[in-house]
Formats: C-alpha cells, structure tokens, sequence
C-alpha cells in the first residue's frame, strides 16, 4: 500500500472559486429574471424599496444585492444600491444593448450536462452547426448575443479605419447572424454596401438588427450557407467572419479562406473573430472552455491558436496578419485578427 504524503500548506480556494461560478451564474440570471436592474433604473434605493419594487421579500433581496456588488455588477454606498456603467449598459431591460436574453438563455446548458458521454465517446451532444439544427438553434442565439460584440466590432471599424472606405465599397458577412460584425461598419460609413450571407430563418434575425439599427438600406441578403452560395470572385473590400470558423472545424475552415480569399478585392481585409487559444492551447480560460463547448456542440468544431490561425490565413495567400490589441482586452483574450490581400 502506497501511502500518500499529504500537503496541507495549499487549500482548494482555485476549486472552489471554480465550483462557485455555477452560484454567480444563477444569482445573476435571477437577478435578469426579476428584473432587478431596471427596477432600480437612474436613483439609488434601499433594499426594502427595490424588493417592493420586484415583488420580493426584503432580507432575500439584500442578501442577493450585496452579492451582485461583490460580483461587480452594483454599487452600495450609505446602505443605498445603484447601477454601475456596466449594468446600466447591458443589463436594464430598455437598453439598446441589454444582454439579459443571453442572460436567461439555456439551451447551451442543456447540452452541457452530457459532457462525461462527450468526453468518454468523442461524440457531441448536439451538432449545432448542420443546416437543420442551425436553423433551429442560431436564430435564438444571434438576438441575444449581439451586445457580446457590438463594441468591439465598433473599437474593429476604427483600428482600421474602414469608415475611410470610398463610395462603392462593398463588404460581405458571412454567418452574419444579428449583424453585429457589419452594423458598426454600415452605421459609420455611409459609403459601404454589405451582404449579409445566412440561412433563411437567421436571416430574419439579421434583418431585424439592420432596421432597429438605421442600416437596412446599405444591406443585401444571401440566403444559404456559405459552402452552397457562389460568391462573386474579387467584390469585397472586407469581409467578416465572425465567430464562424470554431464551429467547421480545421479542414473546412481552410477551405472558407479560400474562398474569402478568390472574393476579395486585392487590397482588402479579412475581419476574423474567434476565440483564440495561446500556442501551448493552455489556456487562456475564455478560449479552452470554448473549446470544450465545441466538442459538446459540434463534430469537428475547435479553437486556434493565434499562430495556427496566421498560419492558415498564410498559406491561402493572406498577408500582413495581426492581431488586434483592442481597448477593453486583455492581449490573452483579444479576439480579432485581420489580414490583406
């Protein structure tokens, strides 16, 4: 019998910080479901005023609002809560950018509690990314995602300075979901012309953002997925890929460079969002869970790392790539890189 010398100078805080996020999720998303930050809207309130506000009982609600502080997403001062920046923006129901669908939304965690048959077999829960279950499963998502990157894809426009972009510019937006990669670029300049390239029912998603946004006059729409729809050889001045390539996989993600590639204009940029691993695929946390997500959700679906992912934009003939350090990243995290043709 081997006998094990046991180390008692380090607790398990890491394991349980872990274990402890499934708390902050749920108080959280309680907080979205009783409507908590609108209610306490512009004046800061006690915690007996916002639980007659959200029909609660009063000490339950003070306990629940001392964690939203600790977990950043209100301020206490002399007894009294109120809104940062932060909830203000993404988590007050008439907010333009409220993120409290994405909040509430539960069918990727449904498809988590499989993950030790994923894990065992191989095999995913789902497979997201095949026409029938996209046209399921995408147009839910898209609504609730576009405040993930709506201000990145607005920090993207200016890095680049593609409102610069002279009349007659077109860009394409392939899996363009919500729009949100393309919008910034329409509502900043006035010149572009974009095609928005989905399936049909994600496309009415995409159509609602381009109204509510001011730009349904400056888009176009191409019904289908990428691998079926003929695009036209040497027309976009920029194209996007957002958040599409994790889900194809390495293979088919080659092979839409490609064709991003024979669609572009010489002189025009590629706009790729991702979550992007380290070289090492050690982290950084934000891309390896992802990655696991994929194996839950998909066949062949993956992660790159920052040099995989050059690598591949190289060798299709894409030149200049970098990665964006971006306001509001961190370089570990930042999630765009952008190459010429």
């Amino acid at each position: 019998m081997v006998t094990i010398q046991m180390k008692t100078s380090m607790p398990p805080q890491q394991i349980f910080q872990v274990l402890n996020g499934r708390w902050a999720a749920q108080i959280l998303k309680t907080s979205v479901q009783l409507d908590v930050f609108s209610k306490i809207g512009t004046a800061a309130q006690d915690a007996k005023s916002i639980a007659t506000a959200i029909g609660a009982e009063p000490h339950a609600t003070e306990v629940m609002l001392n964690a939203l502080c600790s977990l950043g997403f209100l301020e206490k001062k002399n007894g009294k809560y109120q809104l940062n920046e932060l909830s203000q923006t993404y988590l007050v129901e008439d907010s333009p950018l409220y993120i409290g669908g994405f909040v509430t939304h539960d069918h990727v965690a449904e498809y988590w509690k499989d993950l030790t048959e994923v894990v065992r077999t191989g095999n995913p829960a789902v497979t997201v990314n095949n026409q029938q279950h996209a046209e399921e499963f995408f147009p839910k998502l898209a609504a609730g995602i576009f405040p993930l990157s709506y201000s990145t894809a607005h920090n993207v426009v200016n890095e680049l300075k593609l409102s610069d972009l002279p009349a007659g510019s077109r860009a394409l937006d392939i899996a363009a979901g919500s729009g949100v990669w393309s919008i910034p670029l329409a509502q900043q300049n006035k010149n572009v012309h974009v095609d928005a390239l989905d399936f049909p029912s994600v496309l009415k998603v995409t159509r609602e953002f381009t109204e509510r946004e001011g730009v349904a006059s400056q888009y176009s729409y191409i019904e289908g997925g990428w691998r079926q729809c003929k695009i036209e050889s040497d027309k976009y001045d920029v194209i996007y890929l957002g958040h599409i390539l994790h889900s194809e996989g390495m293979e088919e993600s080659a092979a839409m460079l490609k064709e991003c590639y024979r669609a572009m204009r010489p002189g025009g940029r590629i706009v790729i969002a991702e979550m992007i691993g380290n070289n090492e695929y050690s982290g950084p946390p934000s891309a390896q869970l992802f990655a696991v997500n994929m194996l839950v959700m998909t066949q062949k679906g993956c992660i790159f790392s920052e040099q995989e992912l050059g690598d591949l934009l190289r060798k299709e003939g894409f030149k200049d790539v970098v990665r964006l350090r971006l306001q509001n990243w961190r370089d570990e995290d930042a999630p765009i890189m952008v190459a010429t043709k």
